[in-house]
């Protein structure tokens, strides 16, 4: 038998083998590579699953803030319009009083003028 014979014999022998035995490593490359693709997609989820929570959070924060803030803006404005009511009431109080006085001094003085003519 020649050299070259033996040599193809052994390749035909050598490649099935060697085929069939990187086929069965593909095979179990790709299960484990499907695995890790599930496995990817969970935490995928996961992750967008935390980040809606987080947006939801987010948005329900800036709401309370905002009405928090808007709160607060409408006790102060409050209190500045009644400060500047209760000030206008004192000085209009104030200066009816003192027209009150005039007038009742006017009336006497008339009454009085009047009846001394009388």
């Amino acid at each position: 038998m020649e050299l070259s014979t033996a040599f193809s014999i052994l390749a035909i022998i050598i490649v099935p083998i060697v085929t069939y035995l990187l086929n069965k490593k593909d095979a179990a490359q790709e299960k484990q590579l499907d695995v890790l693709k599930e496995l990817n997609e969970k935490l995928q989820k996961q992750i967008d699953l935390l980040f809606k929570k987080h947006d939801d959070d987010a948005a329900a924060l800036a709401a309370l803030q905002l009405q928090i803030a808007k709160e607060h803006y409408l006790k102060h404005e409050l209190d500045a319009r009644f400060q500047s009511l209760e000030h206008t009431f004192r000085q209009g109080f104030d200066g009816l009083s003192s027209e009150f006085k005039e007038l009742s001094r006017i009336l006497i003085a008339h009454v009085t003028k009047e009846d001394s003519k009388g």
